[in-house]
């Protein structure tokens, strides 16, 4: 289970980090959904290491 977490994890920040490497060509209301996105992927996987 914590195997399948930590490459969950992973695969969750890579996908983030492509997105945001990406933004030079984005407009400004993409920025903004990438951005917001990429902070609730991080925040799923917080919660996930981390629950309640």
């Amino acid at each position: 289970m914590v195997g399948s977490l930590v490459s969950y994890i992973s695969h969750r920040r890579r996908v983030a980090f492509i997105s945001l490497s990406a933004m030079v060509y984005r407009t400004p209301q993409e920025k903004v959904l990438i951005v917001h996105t990429h902070k609730y992927f991080l925040a799923e996987s917080q919660q996930r290491l981390d629950p309640l």
